[in-house]
């Protein structure tokens, strides 16, 4: 069973061509075909099997997933499976249930030289806590290599496809049992969370993905001061305007703290629900 399908990028003005395994030699296209490559130039792309690497999980756990989804409001009334947009996710889902996150974090491997390296999990939501958080019951879905910083659709691209494609799915059989998949939620800290979605960080402006509120520019620097008053809020549809005008322009120019349409938007159905601030990044950091 073949879990990850390993590929080679050479950086080339912002752009990627994918180098062929079999020979090594990047496209024709690519400026640096028939040159020589240092190893700082690669970039090295690891995409997982979504779908074998859900199977393993849920094999593993089969008994806990099936009683848990059954009792979580008996067993433990606040977490997540008990949140409005869960059941608002599963409302036609006929078959046992199974609910993905995606987290993803930028890590300093190497201190020698400027590498970035991403790792994109997931998590299955029906699977009870603490178990849930354990090493073994994680999903290892993307790992990004290399010195150039990474677009979102070099490390998401393929990952939604597949997910896309298995929420879309009638259901999945595994073990003997039928499953309907879906998506629920995506977690990151701040400099992760505006990568990912191609929006500010705070040092812009229009930095919140929930509200409209502009910063203000304070001696060279963007601040943004409480308030008393109510923020317009941002919508699903507003996020949406703001990506697709960000990619008419080339992604030269942010509208409303947008810059780019990144493939998790195809994810999405609401910014706010799928795209939270979660309690370890507010409060525990």
């Amino acid at each position: 069973m073949q879990l990850f399908f390993e590929k080679s990028h050479v950086a080339n003005i912002g752009s990627f061509f994918v180098v062929q395994p079999t020979d090594g030699k990047c496209s024709s296209t690519c400026n640096f075909y028939g040159k020589q490559r240092t190893n700082d130039s690669v970039t090295e792309l690891a995409e997982a099997n979504i779908v074998d690497r859900i199977k393993n999980v849920v094999k593993r756990n089969l008994p806990l997933i099936t009683e848990y989804q059954q009792r979580a409001h008996l067993l433990l009334p606040n977490d997540i499976l008990n949140s409005v947009a869960y059941q608002q996710i599963h409302k036609d889902s006929i078959f046992n249930r199974l609910t993905l996150t995606i987290h993803a974090d930028g890590i300093q491997l190497v201190t020698t030289k400027r590498k970035k390296f991403y790792a994109v999990t997931g998590t299955i939501l029906e699977i009870p806590p603490p178990h849930r958080e354990y090493a073994r019951n994680k999903l290892l879905f993307v790992l990004y290599f290399s010195e150039n910083e990474p677009t979102p659709s070099i490390i998401y691209d393929n990952l939604c496809q597949q997910m896309r494609k298995i929420i879309n799915e009638k259901f999945t059989v595994i073990s003997g049992q039928k499953f309907n998949i879906k998506f629920q939620l995506f977690k990151a800290d701040l400099p992760c969370r505006s990568l990912s979605i191609c929006t500010k960080q705070h040092n812009g402006y229009y930095c919140c993905s929930n509200c409209l509120q502009r910063g203000k520019t304070v001696g060279g620097t963007c601040v943004y001061y409480s308030s008393d008053e109510i923020q317009p809020a941002r919508s699903h549809r507003d996020y949406i305007d703001a990506a697709t005008e960000a990619e008419r322009n080339q992604n030269q120019i942010s509208v409303f703290g947008v810059h780019g349409k990144s493939p998790l938007l195809s994810l999405f159905f609401n910014v706010q629900v799928n795209y939270p601030f979660d309690y370890m990044h507010l409060c525990c950091r």
